[in-house]
């Protein structure tokens, strides 16, 4: 055995899970295959009682190789073909006849936290940041070795629908809670707790699932009026996931299992999945290996940021949770202050003697000792240039000095600096803590050693970068910029505004573009639009979009941030009444969604085609990025 080994305690056979050349368990070709012929024979032999199912390694099981998927579409491209294969496997996790366990320590997830349900138990592993989810859907996917019919079984249809649809884990307290685990047990004492569960294990007939209960109807109906909305029609897995829920429980579990199979199938070939798939897994696994193999060449040990205002201190909280020690400077003590106050803010659930060091100063030789230094304040040449001129006298020859500027170009910001070779940018989304993009631009005379230890933060904080070459508003501000204007072009059109706003969402825009702008700050948009006036490059903004925009500028309606935008937000929510059109346009419904699409799919192909970034990168940064309808697989096609 390969990745397996078997040994035996009590009469009970512990099968012990160690893919090898991996640095997680997960399930394809091998491991399945090694694991069947270890079950075929542990149930043919009279004197083993029950079988344990554990980790060697610090995580239970990362779930099914998405590249074995992939593999399995391709040499099994008729439905019939790939119903047989999926079907043999989830035969497989039928055929636990002995009483089973699963020893669950660290993250249990898809395909893992499948495999443990199949197991008649499962025992938690204290102290080991125990977290188990089914995030196929965020794949683009569904679950397709039994979750969605073993999952609302075992802990019921409101809690399985959570978890199915939003693809987050849960952790041990909600898993407990739920019956998702049968308890949590220490680590010295697992294996003689789990022995003790399985002898004591007694046959009991599995309860039929009552799916026409009143709660389980109200449940699965406003689940599907809730994920119709969200969805908007464009992700065909979650419709998939919602019908083999229903389907298969008005059945006995093995037809539940074969109502499953029919809807992964199904899934799986349709086009849209197979373009999710590549975009937001193997494109976006092979960006964050560059990271690592950067990582393991220019590891990060002090992080400094100058500029502890909403991004800044936004950046070094991220950094800190992620055991990075931060050095923040800020022009004065009321300004650390309030740095240290977000921070706080952001890391209430790290207590301060667990996060690793933050150092608040106004000194700049402090610096000296860190790798890499982001400048984070606000978007003013003039300021970040003296910021830049007086860090660079200040750090090491090694240090790489950054900017998370959105906007000004890079080359232009390095004009003042001695060595500009060692100048990237290192541009940030918000909320830090949850955008999964960072966006890394090289300028003229940025080098790589730049480049890989930019790359290198963003594994550390486990990001996925992207590399840009130098234009002004870089890619995803480009193609977040043209989606804004069109969306606002739209409304100087005479178009009304909820009409564009919920056209957007049904193009699979998860935020529409006058919500947007409100989001980024109107004030943002108008220096935008104001440099894209100067520059002779830029293509001159639409007078009635420049004058539509001035006039919120100028009215301090300038978005969330003063509770009042294109959006009005107090008491609630809503799009402010001066913006409806008193000749309503009748431009077609297909026609407005196309022209959203299409302003950010021209923006996204012309700076690909110009050669700034790659296909990858590029439809790896438009959905992580933007969200730009990831149903898609992203804006630019082979």
């Amino acid at each position: 055995m390969k990745h397996f080994t078997l040994t035996h305690q009590e009469k009970i056979a512990i099968i012990s899970f160690d893919m090898q050349d991996k640095t997680v368990n997960l399930l394809d070709q091998s491991t399945l295959r090694e694991l069947q012929s270890l079950i075929k024979k542990l149930n043919q032999d009279d004197q083993t009682e029950g079988i344990i199912i554990k980790s060697i390694k610090p995580n239970f099981c990362h779930g099914a190789c998405v590249n074995f998927i992939q593999k399995i579409m391709r040499t099994h491209d008729k439905a019939h073909d790939l119903y047989q294969k999926i079907w043999d496997m989830q035969t497989f996790l039928l055929s636990f006849n002995k009483p089973t366990l699963a020893l669950i320590n660290g993250q249990c997830l898809g395909g893992g936290l499948e495999l443990a349900l199949a197991c008649h138990y499962r025992l938690g592993i204290k102290n080991t940041k125990l977290r188990l989810a089914l995030p196929e859907v965020r794949l683009g996917i569904i679950p397709g070795l039994g979750g969605t019919q073993r999952l609302p079984r075992l802990i019921g249809l409101e809690n399985a629908l959570q978890m199915l649809l939003k693809g987050a884990p849960i952790r041990e307290e909600t898993a407990l809670n739920q019956g998702l685990i049968d308890d949590m047990v220490s680590e010295n004492q697992a294996i003689s707790q789990a022995i003790s569960v399985l002898k004591a294990h007694k046959k009991t007939p599995p309860k039929p699932f009552r799916l026409y209960h009143p709660n389980n109807l109200m449940t699965l109906s406003a689940a599907s009026a809730l994920a119709k909305k969200t969805a908007q029609g464009c992700y065909i897995n979650v419709e998939n996931l919602l019908q083999a829920v229903y389907e298969g429980l008005l059945v006995d579990l093995e037809n539940g299992l074969k109502t499953e199979t029919e809807y992964f199938v199904k899934t799986l070939m349709h086009p849209n999945t197979q373009a999710m798939l590549k975009t937001l897994y193997t494109d976006r696994q092979a960006l964050r290996k560059t990271a690592k193999f950067a990582l393991n060449k220019y590891p990060i040990h002090h992080l400094g940021i100058i500029g502890g205002g909403f991004m800044g201190s936004a950046i070094a909280a991220h950094a800190l949770a992620n055991n990075l020690p931060v050095t923040l400077i800020e022009k004065d003590q009321a300004c650390l202050m309030q740095a240290k106050t977000h921070i706080d803010e952001l890391l209430t659930k790290y207590p301060p003697s667990k996060r690793p060091k933050l150092k608040l100063t106004q000194s700049y030789s402090e610096l000296k000792n860190c790798e890499l230094v982001i400048e984070a304040v606000t978007e003013d040449l003039n300021l970040k240039h003296d910021i830049l001129t007086q860090a660079e006298s200040h750090i090491s020859d090694e240090t790489i000095l950054a900017s998370n500027t959105s906007t000004i170009p890079i080359t232009e910001l390095a004009s003042v600096l001695k060595s500009p070779k060692r100048f990237v940018g290192i541009h940030f989304f918000s909320p830090v803590a949850k955008m999964a993009l960072v966006e890394i631009i090289q300028g003229k005379s940025t080098n790589k050693r730049a480049i890989d230890i930019a790359k290198s933060l963003t594994a550390t904080l486990q990001k996925t970068p992207i590399l840009v070459k130098d234009i002004r508003g870089f890619y995803t501000s480009s193609v977040c910029m043209g989606y804004i204007y069109e969306g606002i072009t739209l409304l100087c059109e005479g178009v009304p505004p909820q009409l564009i706003e919920n056209l957007a969402k049904q193009i699979g825009m998860p935020a529409p573009p006058l919500a947007l702008i409100d989001e980024i700050g109107i004030d943002v948009a108008w220096h935008i639009l104001k440099e894209s006036e100067k520059d002779n490059n830029s293509p001159k903004p639409n007078a009635q979009v420049m004058a539509l925009v001035d006039q919120l500028y100028q009215a301090g309606r300038l978005g969330r941030k003063t509770q009042k935008g294109f959006y009005n937000y107090k008491p609630n929510k809503h799009l402010w009444e001066d913006l409806q059109p008193t000749n309503p346009s009748d431009i077609p419904h297909e026609t407005i969604k196309e022209r959203l699409k299409q302003a950010q799919v021209s923006i996204a192909e012309s700076i690909y085609k110009q050669g700034y970034i790659s296909r990858e990168e590029a439809n790896v940064g438009a959905i992580l990025g933007l969200g730009f309808c990831p149903q898609t697989g992203g804006p630019i096609k082979d």
